[in-house]
């Protein structure tokens, strides 16, 4: 798309060492000349610093696992930009840091331990959380609450089939698992959320065929399919009001 050209840059703060000796890492997204950057607490010895090839030279594991976070958070970046591009949105460079750490300070305590086992996949996860939003904000406009209905059931399921796709289904399950643990619900909609959970894993575990963009695409298809089919579960909606048992979903 004309006129909405993305940059992606990692860089080091030589002059801003902390109390270990190391430089912290900056991410700096660019569009069409308008950028915004973060530290993401990463830090690395400046010597082992290329700035060239915006990654560390080091050869230990250290050095590995921060190239491997670095590809990781600029993949996602494209994935994000090109899927809002895909959808006629434009995103600003703050827009997308927002996306990319959505509420990573606001994780539970076992939703941390979940995290820190694999910031990298974390990192996916919490991305994929707001994608499943506001994908659900596109679908659903402001017909519904959010709450227990087709919508929240089409929010968990999505969340977990980007989780299952891009991080694979263990790690998926433990951070979904996590959640539900942090944020404590009655016995039904616990049980709600779980059931969706677990059919949105099943979908994501599929193959799909295509680039990042389309992949995106055709598991949100697939799981728009699977609640409007009534595969996904709820207990709230205008056409059933609320019941005491879950219910399937539909296409209301």
């Amino acid at each position: 798309m004309k006129g909405n050209t993305l940059h992606v840059m990692f860089f080091i703060l030589k002059n801003k060492l902390l109390k270990n000796g190391e430089a912290p890492v900056v991410l700096r997204v660019t569009i069409n000349g308008q950028r915004d950057e973060i530290r993401i607490q990463r830090s690395i010895p400046v010597e082992l610093w290329d700035n060239a090839k915006m990654r560390s030279k080091g050869r230990g594991r250290s050095s590995a696992e921060l190239n491997m976070y670095l590809e990781t958070l600029r993949d996602r970046i494209y994935v994000i930009h090109r899927n809002s591009v895909y959808d006629g949105e434009r995103l600003t460079p703050k827009k997308i840091l927002d996306i990319l750490y959505a509420r990573e300070s606001r994780l539970g305590t076992n939703e941390k331990k979940v995290f820190n086992s694999n910031p990298a996949k974390g990192v996916l996860v919490l991305s994929n959380a707001q994608a499943a939003i506001t994908m659900t904000s596109q679908h659903w406009k402001n017909t519904h609450e959010y709450h227990n209905d087709n919508a929240d059931a089409f929010r968990h399921t999505l969340w977990n089939a980007y989780n299952a796709h891009d991080c694979g289904v263990s790690y998926a399950k433990q951070f979904a698992d996590a959640h539900e643990k942090d944020n404590p619900n009655d016995a039904l909609e616990n049980q709600m959320d779980l059931f969706n959970n677990a059919l949105g894993r099943t979908i994501g575990s599929r193959s799909y065929s295509g680039n990042s963009s389309q992949v995106s695409y055709a598991i949100r298809q697939a799981v728009l399919k699977a609640v409007k089919n009534g595969e996904a579960r709820r207990f709230v909606g205008s056409d059933i009001g609320t019941k005491n048992t879950l219910q399937k979903t539909n296409s209301n």
